[in-house]
């Protein structure tokens, strides 16, 4: 519970509820072993034997609950090319072919409502149709005749959003319209524009013809041009001044609001994409430097008022950014809240606030590593980011026809997905130049896991694969190399090895199992398991042991301090896990005594084990309690908070006053390196004084 004070027009000040009759139980826990952190189940969905057309830019999309996938398939039947539109379950159930209608060429898309109960295709030449998930009442929109037209569905199906890039017509005839933003609704009727050639001219102080010297808005050209929010409020666009390169803008559903979210300092001169979040409040984009597809692109995010711009990804070469029907058109998506960003062509699932990103498939590196017997390729997310879809050849044993994949990110069941237990590395370290640790694991069952990739384990440096690229391990139950006993069960190797030698730090295994189920569908589980590390040497030291943690109990999103021997000095060599969540490292003294971590988000209310792991040693646990906010007959006192919007990584300065009137008098109170944005500091000092108004301000 969280209780809003005045803040005066400087930063939010809250009150928040805190625990004092939790005590500290440090405990003397055996070493501390491999904890999971996060478990993802693949599963094949489609078993088509006809390739449709063999191309791998295939549109498909997933509903924001993540209950329905829908996805196109072109074919080139007889008499005619066509394109095939169909709906099923993230299950995997109700496979149904709901649309089929003639096309000219290989480029349709698709997109879904909130619900999965309305499916929008389109033909990549000015078609778009509607049809319901269950097959009923499959109809033609609209035909944008002229131009290269990009569409969206709204999220309640009732409306279909189009951008044009030069004067088009229209079937039913509705007169030539100027190119720009439109709306349409579902049964065809009610074309109107949102924002176009005129009024966006106007905005930029230019006249009609200097915005379009060639006949046409470029930024319609290609691409994915416009996003619109997950609640249809708001969109956001780029278009292209002849003087300035690309222009992002934003603006509601009405066409109001028209603003500016300014991109860089010097003109962008090729542009892919751009989307928005559920509530429209997160805005990302992905731009190309100049020249066109041979300079590197830019993935980032910015807050919907222009403000908070991060780069995610910088000088990142995969020259996608050229056009329309490149591969990386349709394969970025924010979730529900903003807080992560899928770029689904590599599978990265990023942190916006630019605390991290985690690779989705098993490996983007090597097809060895693959998941479903290829990658995860053009991957689309619910807006909980715990859902995925994606497509996968299912490789050479089908004839590698293109077939529907999904991942599940901490799944309730695993279905036909294989249990992975007894996950280990023996030692829990690799040296630089040493030889690789035992990797084992007992995979459920064992029956059907593919040959020589079924059972793998991988390094990950920060939530991907590590750059230095481990090569291996293929794990067997033949009692050699690394295996002891054939026929136990336990697969295992220690034949694994880095490419180049790598760097120093923490690192987390990937376990990967995969068979060929009863379905006759592939279907596979990774765990991410931690501690695991590089060391330069075997360690000889004690490992690390935990003292103190102060305070003995605290909120997600809190300080802590941990007090304790054998602590990396470097403070991202340390591994502190609350549970299996890691938590970040604020701050580490050089005698590696004294932690500053954050109590990681998510936690649930009770005691959870912490430990700390570095230098390839762990320490045993000890208990921390976390609040819980709804139990009454708990003792609690009246803490103050602050809510800090700033840079992560950056140092701020709190200050507090306690009179309002008097803004002469702030006193500060302690400094704070932001773990994240926005980031809820809580002021343990506050407890029984009077009340206090807040500033953070940033330390040069």
């Amino acid at each position: 519970m969280k209780l809003t004070t005045l803040d005066s027009g400087f930063n939010t000040s809250k009150r928040v509820m805190r625990v004092t009759a939790l005590a500290a139980m440090l405990a003397c826990a055996p070493a501390f072993g491999a904890t999971v952190l996060r478990t993802l189940a693949y599963h094949q969905l489609t078993e088509f034997t006809n390739n449709g057309v063999v191309a791998n830019n295939h549109s498909l999309v997933i509903s924001s609950d993540g209950h329905r996938i829908a996805f196109a398939r072109p074919y080139y039947g007889t008499p005619s090319r066509s394109n095939l539109i169909y709906s099923v379950n993230f299950d995997g159930t109700g496979l149904n072919l709901v649309d089929i209608y003639p096309v000219f060429d290989t480029y349709p898309k698709v997109d879904i409502n909130a619900d999965g109960s309305r499916i929008l295709s389109t033909d990549g030449y000015g078609l778009a149709r509607l049809v319901n998930a269950d097959g009923s009442n499959p109809h033609q929109v609209i035909q944008v005749n002229g131009g290269y037209p990009d569409f969206r569905l709204s999220p309640d199906g009732t409306q279909v959003f189009f951008s044009n890039d030069r004067n088009f017509g229209t079937t039913p005839d509705t007169g030539t319209r100027e190119p720009g933003l439109y709306v349409v609704n579902a049964d065809g009727t009610g074309l109107r524009e949102i924002g176009g050639l005129t009024s966006f001219a106007l905005f930029f102080g230019l006249t009609t013809a200097q915005m379009i010297p060639d006949g046409y808005f470029y930024g319609w050209n290609g691409g994915t041009p416009f996003g619109l929010s997950g609640d249809g409020s708001k969109l956001v666009c780029y278009l292209w001044t002849p003087t300035n390169g690309y222009r992002l803008l934003g603006l509601s559903m009405a066409g109001t609001g028209l603003h500016e979210l300014p991109l860089a300092p010097t003109p962008i001169w090729t542009f892919n994409k751009v989307g928005l979040n559920g509530d429209g409040s997160k805005v990302f984009y992905y731009f190309g430097y100049a020249p066109c597809c041979s300079s590197g692109e830019e993935l980032g995010v910015f807050n919907w008022d222009g403000t908070g711009r991060r780069v995610l990804l910088s000088n990142y070469s995969t020259n996608q950014s050229s056009g329309g029907y490149g591969v990386a058109t349709d394969i970025i998506q924010l979730s529900g809240d903003g807080s992560k960003l899928l770029f689904g062509d590599t599978s990265y699932l990023f942190n916006t606030d630019g605390s991290g990103r985690l690779e989705l498939g098993w490996s983007a590196r090597f097809a060895a590593n693959n998941v479903l017997q290829w990658g995860f390729y053009r991957g689309v997310m619910d807006s909980n980011a715990t859902h995925f879809a994606y497509l996968t050849p299912a490789g050479a044993n089908d004839g590698g026809h293109l077939q529907i994949g999904t991942a599940e990110l901490n799944p309730a069941s695993l279905g036909l997905a294989p249990i992975i237990t007894g996950a280990s590395a023996s030692p829990p370290y690799i040296t630089t130049n040493g030889p690789s640790p035992v990797f084992a694991f007992h995979p459920a069952p064992t029956d059907g896991l593919v040959s020589g990739g079924g059972a793998q384990a991988g390094i990950l440096l920060n939530g991907i694969a590590d750059p230095a690229t481990w090569q291996g391990s293929s794990l067997h139950d033949d009692g050699a190399n690394g295996d002891a006993v054939k026929g136990d069960e336990i697969y295992s190797d220690n034949s694994g090895y880095y490419f180049s030698t790598p760097g120093i730090g923490p690192r987390t295994v990937r376990y990967k199992a995969e068979l060929l189920g009863v379905d006759g569908n592939y279907h596979a589980t990774a765990i991410d398991v931690a501690p695991f590390f590089v060391v330069g040497q075997a360690p000889t030291n004690p490992p690390p042991a935990i003292i103190s943690i102060t305070p003995t109990n605290a909120l997600p999103g809190s300080q802590v301090t941990i007090v304790g021997t054998g602590f990396d000095p470097n403070a991202t060599n340390n591994v502190i896990l609350f549970g299996n969540a890691p938590a970040q490292v604020i701050s580490v003294n050089p005698a590696g005594t004294e932690l500053v971590v954050v109590v990681p988000p998510g936690l649930p209310a009770g005691t959870v084990p912490v430990t700390v792991s570095s230098v390839g040693q762990s320490s045993g646990s000890s208990t921390f309690g976390v609040p819980d906010l709804n139990a009454g007959s708990l003792v609690l006192n009246l803490l103050a908070g602050l809510d800090i919007y700033g840079t992560v990584g950056l140092t701020y300065r709190i200050d507090y006053l306690s009179d309002v009137t008097n803004t002469n008098s702030w006193t500060a109170l302690t400094n704070v390196t932001l773990p994240a944005s926005p980031y809820f500091w809580v002021d343990l000092s506050s407890t029984n004084q009077p009340k206090r108004f807040y500033r953070s301000v940033r330390v040069p």
